[in-house]
């Protein structure tokens, strides 16, 4: 039988595979040492009440995981507690693995998605008497590079200190909303981020 370290760099490794449209699920414990569960695992009552004896009755934080351009999404059904990214990215450590790691709310990302498809299939279920519609505008230009430069900034910023770390995951996270266009994200993320410096 495989050991924790291995599994989880096993389901890891397939998590990062996998899309939005098939994700895995997931159970964090934060107490003790931290576990981490992911795939068939993570359903699995035996197993989960194993977790949660050894992590001193710590109730899991669950949800769905997937791959997204090199960066891990964890989504939970509310809004992810504070230290669920910290506590993912510790247990990755301690199999091994270093990941970049993004959680957030399920949906969060989703709902520009959804809107497109409904209007593709709305469009193609019935023939359109109207002009089609306007491209989505771009971006706000000053406000694009100003979200840049703050990330340049607080990057530079953090250096090595106590919060270091964090401050970079923040940063992480708010480059990938960034690169999804997600910029009102972008700079709340920022601006967290920027609190801890």
């Amino acid at each position: 039988m495989p050991s924790v370290n291995e599994e989880l760099r096993r389901t890891l490794a397939s998590a990062r595979g996998r899309t939005s449209e098939n994700p895995l699920a997931f159970a964090y414990f934060s107490g003790g040492d931290g576990a981490l569960l992911i795939g068939s695992s993570a359903r699995d009552s035996k197993i989960v009440a194993e977790a949660r004896k050894e992590t001193k009755g710590s109730s899991p934080v669950t949800g769905e995981c997937f791959g997204d351009e090199g960066t891990m999404v964890f989504e939970t059904p509310g809004d992810p507690p504070g230290a669920l990214a910290r506590g993912i990215k510790s247990c990755a450590k301690a199999a091994g693995m270093t990941l970049n790691v993004v959680t957030r709310k399920k949906g969060a990302g989703e709902e520009e998605a959804e809107e497109s498809e409904s209007q593709e299939s709305s469009q193609s279920t019935k023939p359109s008497t109207s002009p089609k519609p306007a491209p989505a505008a771009k971006p706000d230009k000053a406000r694009v590079d100003r979200i840049g430069a703050r990330v340049r900034d607080i990057t530079t910023r953090a250096g090595t200190g106590p919060t270091a770390a964090a401050v970079k995951a923040k940063i992480t996270a708010a480059a990938v909303a960034f690169r999804s266009a997600h910029l009102d994200e972008a700079e709340t993320l920022l601006d967290e981020a920027e609190e801890m410096l």
